[in-house]
């Protein structure tokens, strides 16, 4: 008996052809990779491990741990960029500027209650003198004050009114 084998040829289209590389090339990438183990902190702190490593863990830093036994082969520092470099820069020069700025602020003010003292010496001899002069501005500036408190109290009720 003769027995006849019949071939079959596939016809493969070019997309097919694509997806079987995209297959292989994805296949031996990801052998590449078996055995290590990224940990890192997440964003709000856990420690996470995970096989691939994601953008901003390569950016903060992370270790490269052992498949099977999870030693750490390798600690990789924090990217520290030139851009984060500067932001850091900038900031410790405001804060600076923030700590010069508070200090001439208080010398300012030191300055300022100086003046007003010398100029209380001045105005009055004694101390006796300043007192009767407060003695008898006191109630001038309370009657101010009730007027100012009458006046705002009027003001409320027309603003309820309309």
């Amino acid at each position: 008996m003769k027995t006849h084998y019949k071939i079959r040829v596939m016809k493969t289209n070019t997309s097919t052809k694509f997806i079987c590389l995209g297959l292989f090339l994805t296949m031996t990438n990801l052998a590449s990779h078996a055995g290590q183990v990224y940990r890192f902190k997440d964003d709000s702190g856990v420690k996470t491990m995970t096989k691939t490593l994601l953008p901003y863990a390569a950016q903060q830093g992370y270790e490269i741990l052992d498949d099977t036994s999870l030693r750490v082969i390798e600690k990789v520092a924090p990217a520290l960029t030139e851009e984060i470099a500067e932001f850091r820069h900038q900031q410790k020069a405001e804060k600076e500027q923030q700590r010069l700025a508070q200090i001439e602020a208080e010398k300012e003010r030191r300055r300022q209650a100086m003046i007003y003292d010398a100029n209380l010496k001045a105005s009055y001899r004694t101390e006796d003198e300043l007192l009767k002069k407060r003695e008898t501005e006191l109630p001038y500036f309370q009657n101010q004050i009730d007027k100012t408190e009458l006046n705002l109290k009027r003001n409320k009720e027309k603003l309820h009114q309309f």
